[in-house]
């Protein structure tokens, strides 16, 4: 798993992670999964004023990335992953 941590001038951290997400469909009860997904993350830590932080950091921004189109073959086409437009209710 490549990662990359670079200080910011600020006093943060960002941290850069990529993997391989691995995910079984129900009813596949083999060793290999189903679809397998590279994703990346990206996060932004730093100090924090919350008194029970571990070590006094805190997640500032977080970023999450993964090609949802590996897995259009193995999801109905009514799923969320599948539609092209905003199908959640605005909060």
């Amino acid at each position: 798993m490549p990662e990359l941590e670079v200080k910011n001038e600020d006093g943060t951290t960002t941290i850069m992670t990529q993997w391989t997400r691995n995910i079984w469909r129900s009813g596949n009860d083999t060793e290999e999964p189903t679809v397998s997904i590279p994703l990346s993350w990206i996060s932004i830590i730093g100090p924090t004023d919350f008194a029970d932080a571990v070590h006094g950091i805190n997640f500032k921004e977080v970023w999450l990335y993964w090609d949802t189109a590996l897995l259009m073959k193995h999801l109905p086409l009514e799923a969320v992953v599948s539609q092209t437009q905003n199908v959640l209710p605005k909060a």
